[in-house]
């Protein structure tokens, strides 16, 4: 019987990649930590502002829905009637600042034809989750006017309605651009309260 030999050391080559493949691993691992790290403080961060949005938001709509609710009162609902309609009946299109993004703005107008901040705008439809669109000072604009702009150039197709004390003022306006159309890019849609 022959005595066991010790087994040979392995060499120094399979010693060196094996130390190359186990910095390697070690590498890997220390990028995927910091890129979990690094999408949870982003998604953090991101939720902070979305809710500092909200908060900001909803202090305004405070302020806007007891001006919408002094100014829309107790008017009686007609069934097939509107308190809102588009001045003469159209959109109005044109070039808006830029052709990469479509635009949509315009006037809420009171019964006196005045601008008017008593009101917000819906706007919803294609690539766009519905909003509340606020008018005037609270938003930043002259009295009454609004606008809202919608990035990249597609066919698109959205719908604005007149809101206030809680209902629907007007009926729905369909503003339809197309991809790449820089001349009809912004839409200027003016409401009137009917008398």
């Amino acid at each position: 019987m022959t005595p066991l030999q010790p087994p040979a050391s392995p060499s120094r080559a399979y010693r060196l990649i094996l130390s190359g493949a186990a910095l390697l691993f070690l590498a890997v691992l220390t990028v995927a930590l910091l890129i979990l790290l690094l999408d949870d403080a982003r998604e953090r961060t991101q939720q902070q502002e979305f809710s500092a949005t909200l908060t900001a938001i909803a202090a305004n709509l405070a302020f806007a829905q007891a001006e919408m609710t002094a100014a829309a009162g107790d008017t009686p609902l007609t069934a097939g009637q509107y308190d809102f309609a588009v001045r003469d009946d159209t959109v109005t299109y044109r070039a808006g600042g830029s052709c990469d993004a479509q635009e949509v703005g315009g006037q809420v107008m009171s019964v006196e034809r005045l601008p008017t901040d008593a009101f917000a705008l819906l706007v919803w439809g294609d690539y766009l989750a519905p909003r509340l669109v606020l008018t005037g000072e609270v938003a930043g604009y002259p009295p009454g006017t609004w606008a809202l702009t919608l990035p990249g150039s597609v066919h698109r197709r959205i719908w604005i309605q007149v809101t206030g004390a809680g209902r629907t003022l007007s009926a729905p306006v369909e503003v339809i651009f197309s991809a790449g159309d820089c001349a009809h890019n912004a839409a200027d849609v003016i409401f009137e309260q009917q008398p």
